[in-house]
């Protein structure tokens, strides 16, 4: 199915942005649902909800998953909506998460399954996601462009913008529940806030840590650096030591190189 732009959205583009129909970008396989136009180079709107542009990447139900058509539900907008005033009102300085403004609410035919699709309107930094970079020779020209071509210094860069903004949203009592390679784009932005939740139990925010953890694993090895999940998990306590956060992982981070040295050790 082709994405498509309703008269809606066509109206609020001519009325607010200049756009080129070569600026429209469809995204990967796995995020095809949203649609970007590029405002400028570090700045996209961002288009949730635009159709599949390549069809779902894995087998839907229309009868029991809504994004079958690659739409978006009216609730869940709302809730990515209402969590990005949260995250407004308890978070100083937003620069490491997508915008979220506005709702574009389309026609009702889905009232059997009480489903209303709607598009939601972001702001991003990048239109690509870390997912991205395997498979899009254009991903990795976008990371370059916002951490540079030096392997080593890139992932630094990257590894501090990330763990600063996860351990001060922990901080808040905000955890992300979904944080995995899929939602942070390549600028280092924390993307699709329907998932993200109030919470005090610890157990989300170490979960949470594992799948950052995991992430960057990930990236060190498309970047080619030999990094283990043992030497990102020592990283990160050594930065809780240099900074002060109202959270503190080190017994958990201990107890995961410990683990992973038993693992090593039996392998």
């Amino acid at each position: 199915m082709k994405s498509f732009i309703p008269r809606e959205l066509s109206r609020y583009i001519k009325s607010n942005l200049e756009f080129k129909l070569s600026d429209q970008l469809n995204l990967s396989f796995i995020h095809g649902r949203e649609t970007c136009f590029k405002i400028n180079t570090k700045k996209y709107l961002s288009v949730k909800g635009s159709g599949w542009i390549m069809g779902p990447p894995f087998s839907l139900n229309v009868n029991i998953d809504n994004i079958f058509l690659g739409l978006l539900d009216l609730k869940k907008a709302k809730k990515e909506l209402n969590n990005y005033k949260i995250l407004k009102r308890k978070i100083k300085k937003l620069n490491n998460f997508q915008k979220v403004y506005k709702i574009l609410r389309l026609k009702d035919f889905f009232k059997k399954n009480k489903f209303t699709p709607c598009l939601l309107l972001r702001i991003i930094k990048s239109p690509y996601r870390l997912s991205d970079l395997f498979y899009d020779k254009n991903a990795k020209k976008n990371f370059i462009l916002f951490f540079g071509n030096n392997s080593k210094k890139s992932f630094t860069i990257f590894f501090n913008k990330i763990i600063n903004t996860i351990l001060n949203l922990h901080s808040k009592n905000i955890c992300h529940m979904s944080l995995d390679f899929n939602n942070i784009t390549l600028a280092g932005e924390i993307v699709d806030l329907e998932t993200m939740i109030l919470t005090k139990n610890k157990n989300f925010y170490e979960k949470e840590i594992l799948f950052v953890i995991n992430t960057l694993f990930v990236l060190s090895k498309f970047l080619n650096l030999n990094y283990s999940a043992k030497d990102i998990a020592k990283m990160i306590k050594i930065k809780m030591r240099r900074k002060t956060y109202k959270v503190n992982y080190s017994d958990f981070l201990d107890k995961f190189t410990s683990v992973s040295n038993l693992h090593n050790k039996n392998h």
